[in-house]
């Protein structure tokens, strides 16, 4: 047993809170990635309707960090599949289905180069640039979808993995489990994810921008219009998340009370949990309303790290071992 067991073994708490960070972290640094190509495009064409040269440079910077970190989070990944690949006794239809996921996020690393590198040569090209950077995002989403459906098969028993042979008997596997009425946590949390990506690439974004002030100098009022535009993306898109969150909280206590299984406290934990995920929302209106938004560092990082802890029930919900 070497150091960092032994450390762990003494303390459970701080090995809890590893699988918890283990769990929070790649999905919230994945969906940051996955809409980063639609805010920047966005950014591009309203360049391009409003005649504001302050939107081109801000789709080129958020351009330019969806180029490094995609980069990043592919080589990331594949370490983890290098490192794994011996470690899962699940059949060969899963590695097929993890490596389609890792090609399409190849795919999307593609598309936003190419959507940063050839930014000059298609300058008189406008709609085919937009192309690249919205398909960047396109590709970047069946990544996700993918990976989520890879983490509903692992979370399968090894009892209903016998019969599967090919990639396709795993995926009708995969659609026999979701399409059951008992998992229903695996709609609600794909019904999350559109805004979900928005939010965190809002709020990623908001934040490469304030990181970005040093070394390309556009001026404090391109910063402060441009770190509020991103922060909007954020806000709303979890404004919106808060709604349907706050829809499925009430159809789970109307589900309790039907059943004569509601009691007091589950009430009050569904209302601590609602208060609690509208923080991130404030945080970001704070960004939103402010003239100054450079002077707002620490609470756009607090409101990305807040909105990050949403990415735990938001597992949960998608292996089925728990409820959103």
């Amino acid at each position: 047993m070497n150091a960092f067991s032994a450390l762990t073994a003494a303390l459970p708490r701080l090995q809890i809170s590893i699988d918890i960070l283990c769990v929070i972290l790649p999905p919230a640094a994945f969906m940051s990635f996955t809409g980063i190509g639609f805010i920047s495009a966005a950014a591009k064409i309203l360049s391009l309707t409003r005649k504001r040269a302050s939107f081109d440079k801000c789709a080129r910077q958020l351009a330019a960090f969806g180029l490094v970190w995609g980069w990043l989070l592919l080589g990331v990944c594949r370490i983890w599949l290098y490192l794994t690949q011996n470690s899962s006794a699940k059949p060969a239809p899963f590695s097929g289905l993890t490596e389609l996921s890792w090609l399409l996020l190849a795919c999307s690393v593609l598309f936003i180069s190419l959507y940063y590198t050839l930014w000059k040569f298609l300058r008189n090209l406008p709609a085919l640039h937009i192309v690249l950077g919205i398909a960047s995002s396109l590709t970047a989403c069946a990544a996700l979808v993918a990976t989520l459906f890879t983490e509903r098969l692992a979370a399968t028993p090894q009892s209903n993995l016998n019969g599967i042979h090919s990639l396709g008997d795993a995926v009708s596997l995969i659609f026999n489990l979701i399409l059951s009425e008992q998992h229903i946590s695996f709609w609600n949390a794909l019904c999350c994810t559109p805004l979900l990506i928005l939010a965190f690439s809002g709020g990623a974004g908001a934040l490469w921008l304030f990181m970005r002030r040093r070394y390309d100098d556009f001026g404090r009022d391109h910063y402060n219009t441009m770190i509020r535009w991103c922060a909007y993306w954020a806000r709303n898109a979890w404004a919106l998340l808060w709604m349907l969150f706050l829809i499925f909280s009430l159809l789970q206590i109307r589900r309790s009370w039907q059943g004569d299984a509601l009691a007091m406290q589950d009430i009050t934990i569904q209302a601590a949990r609602l208060l609690f995920w509208l923080v991130p929302c404030l945080l970001w209106s704070f960004v939103c309303r402010s003239a100054v938004a450079l002077r707002h560092k620490f609470t756009l990082l607090a409101a990305l790290c807040t909105a990050s802890t949403f990415m735990l029930p938001y597992y949960l919900a998608v292996t089925d071992a728990g409820m959103l």
